[in-house]
């Protein structure tokens, strides 16, 4: 559905790297870096760091105080829990997110509603882009963001439909804000945007997404999410309570018991080996653009939603052995 660019819009090579295709048809009027937001009064209220990587914000300090959006709902969000998967590996990576889960006060609907809410003083930090924060900034001093250290990075695109009237106007347009003027407007609070003169973000990252595997399981992971942590996220909350309470220092038995538990609420109800499954990941391809589910994507994922809430009863019942006087 979209026109091929002209020549005069090729994203500097520094950048090109994540880019997520689409070739000419898209021009990157700028870019975002990921990482947390956070409010300083709130952290100051409840005697909490301020956060700076994924670990801080899973660790049971931080539990009840953190906000973000579903990838479900969020393309950023998306991206980010993406990277998370594709840094630490399937098993390491979602025992991060599983953690993160039984920290959050809220799962927010769309991006924005993180930094609202951590704005209002909601919870202490939140996951958002960099624009987001740099928004709040302009407006409000207790606010402060920073970029995560393995930030995923993510082109602000632009392109023109083939079936418009106007395609010399449009051509026009895209122009104009990869000029300097236009460049300028990107830097300013409602954009906040980071320009095309400013590579040292994009060029340092150490993170590259991986395209081919991003597309490939995007429906499969945004429906893991929701039905592991989402859906779970009372039951979550709660398991992750019980297990950072438990106190079996000094009895290795206890303590066993108590990894095991912990192992329980780290696992999701899929393996990496089932979530590469191309028949599987077939039947979640394209399922949150779509108006109607598919009856059998929904008992797939009854069974996952029931597996989850299994592990975490199994979890429990393993805290409580451990903590049994």
């Amino acid at each position: 559905m979209l026109a091929g660019l002209s020549a005069e819009t090729v994203p500097p090579d520094w950048l090109t790297p994540h880019m997520l295709g689409l070739g000419n048809k898209v021009a990157v009027v700028g870019y975002s870096g990921s990482g947390i937001m956070y409010n300083r009064r709130y952290l100051d209220k409840y005697h909490l760091p301020v956060p700076t990587t994924w670990q801080q914000l899973a660790s049971p300090q931080f539990m009840g105080h953190v906000m973000m959006s579903s990838p479900s709902q969020s393309g950023t969000t998306h991206m980010m829990v993406e990277s998370v998967l594709q840094q630490y590996g399937w098993e390491q990576g979602w025992a991060l997110l599983m953690r993160l889960g039984s920290n959050l006060s809220a799962i927010t609907a769309r991006s924005f509603g993180v930094s609202d809410g951590v704005t209002r003083g909601l919870a202490g930090a939140g996951l958002v882009i960099d624009s987001y924060a740099r928004n709040s900034q302009a407006r409000f001093d207790h606010v402060g963001f920073n970029i995560l250290p393995d930030a995923v990075i993510l082109p602000t695109y632009l392109g023109a439909a083939r079936s418009s009237e106007h395609p010399a106007n449009a051509a026009r347009f895209i122009k104009y804000l990869l000029s300097a003027k236009g460049q300028a407007i990107i830097a300013t609070p409602g954009m906040a945007k980071v320009t095309l003169n400013q590579p040292r973000l994009a060029s340092e990252a150490k993170y590259v997404t991986d395209k081919d595997l991003l597309y490939r399981r995007a429906g499969l992971l945004k429906a893991l999410f929701e039905q592991t942590i989402t859906q779970q996220l009372p039951r979550l909350k709660l398991t992750w309570q019980e297990i950072n309470g438990a106190d079996t220092r000094g009895n290795p038995a206890r303590e066993r018991l108590l990894e095991q538990a912990r192992a329980k609420a780290s696992t999701p109800p899929l393996s990496e080996l089932e979530a590469s499954d191309p028949a599987l990941l077939a039947q979640f391809d394209g399922l949150y653009d779509r108006d109607q589910s598919n009856p059998q994507t929904e008992k797939v994922m009854h069974q996952w939603r029931q597996a989850m809430e299994a592990r975490l009863g199994e979890a429990r019942l393993l805290v409580d052995q451990a903590v049994k006087p």
